[in-house]
């Protein structure tokens, strides 16, 4: 990708729609099979408990991955918008000071993090039994946040490079790892939501260490990383876009917290073991519809800075169309087998009579939801970040 502008590269950027598109969606699938995974293993093994406690700090774990994101999708808009107007020095600028700022970022969150996370857990209405297995989850998964923060960070700059098979291949990679150790954390060696924790910091750190070969070190992409090159403009530019992709990723979160409180007010440990299977099938859906975003995004910033507008409205109904059309295949498939969804985590009956009744009045968002992550996708990859800030967080509100 990193090529001069030229009719024939605009022409291959206007034809590798879905050379973007499949790689990126499956890219962010895997980031949420990260959850689905380690809820797959613990409700199996611990039960509705074990759902129930790692649902709870669920948005902990949001926050890390949200904070990598808004600085990793920050800066690959700006390295995509740098390349289509062909200024290759502050492409270059861009990815030395989106990677410093992910260090920093990670280094500060761990912190803030590590220092309230009793009062975190307590919020998020953890007690008894619940909040020892939250705090036995939630304590790894703060001290080792480097990894989730700078790997949910460094995919969407490899991404950006054109190499987009790279960035799912490396996700795969994780994933495996994360699945391997999860059986051998919780099953052989009964380590509990500790071993969960352990297995997805384990996987997401190889994530990390591949990204950065890929990104640094790589003989083609070689290059030093100093602090002199940090640039505080270039970073309240890569802040100022991301904050609308952190708002997406991240206001979920908020909804997961009000109803966990709910779910314990009113249903108990039952309730709330419902619930997190609910959350896991939403978070991975969503995520879905977000790599349709992701995977617009290259091609919109790309032709942003080649000033050919046509081609990025194009993209944005292509990608409209698509994530349409998938989002009624999903409902129909979630509709068909929703008798069976509980059953997969290992919840009670009482749980899956409960997930079976609500999942259909859930699903129906998905379709609208699939509409607005596309068209927030497309003001900020066009560097219109007040745009796709207003949409992000009035909707929110909403």
């Amino acid at each position: 990708m990193l090529e001069q502008v030229n009719d024939n590269n605009i022409e291959k950027m206007r034809k590798s729609f879905f050379k973007y598109l499949i790689p990126s969606m499956v890219a962010t699938v895997l980031i949420g099979l990260y959850i689905v995974v380690d809820g797959y293993f613990i409700g199996n093994a611990m039960g509705d408990i074990g759902l129930a406690a790692i649902n709870l700090v669920y948005p902990i774990g949001s926050i890390l991955y949200s904070f990598g994101m808004m600085i990793g999708i920050g800066g690959a808009v700006l390295m995509s918008i740098s390349l289509g107007s062909n200024d290759l020095e502050n492409f270059n600028k861009v990815k030395v000071n989106t990677f410093l700022t992910l260090i920093f970022g990670s280094v500060i969150l761990t912190i803030i993090l590590f220092i309230f996370k009793n009062n975190l857990i307590t919020l998020l209405g953890a007690k008894g039994e619940i909040f020892d297995e939250t705090n036995n989850y939630i304590t790894i998964i703060i001290l080792a946040s480097f990894s989730q923060t700078m790997s949910s960070g460094c995919i969407p700059m490899i991404r950006n490079y054109g190499k987009t098979i790279h960035a799912m291949s490396f996700m795969a990679t994780g994933l495996i790892i994360n699945i391997i150790l999860d059986y051998f954390f919780i099953y052989v060696l009964r380590w509990g939501m500790r071993g969960a924790a352990f297995a997805t910091v384990s996987a997401q750190f190889v994530v990390v260490i591949l990204s950065i070969y890929y990104l640094f070190i790589k003989k083609d992409h070689r290059m030093r990383i100093r602090f002199s090159d940090y640039d505080f403009n270039i970073v309240k530019r890569i802040l100022s876009i991301g904050l609308s992709p952190f708002g997406l990723h991240m206001s979920p979160s908020f909804i997961v917290v009000i109803a966990n409180l709910q779910c314990l007010k009113y249903g108990g440990n039952i309730a709330i073991s419902a619930y997190s299977v609910l959350n896991y099938l939403m978070s991975s859906i969503l995520l879905v519809l977000e790599g349709i975003a992701e995977g617009c995004q290259p091609l919109i910033s790309y032709f942003q800075g080649a000033k050919e507008h046509k081609l990025k409205i194009n993209t944005l109904k292509k990608g409209i169309t698509f994530a349409l059309i998938l989002s009624l295949l999903i409902f129909t498939l979630l509709m068909i087998n929703r008798n069976r969804v509980g059953e997969f985590f290992g919840s009670s009956l009482e749980s899956n009579n409960i997930i079976n009744f609500a999942l259909p009045i859930i699903s129906f968002v998905f379709i609208f939801q699939s509409i607005v992550r596309l068209l927030t996708s497309y003001f900020y990859a066009s560097g219109r970040d007040k745009v796709s800030n207003f949409i992000t967080y009035l909707t929110r509100c909403l």
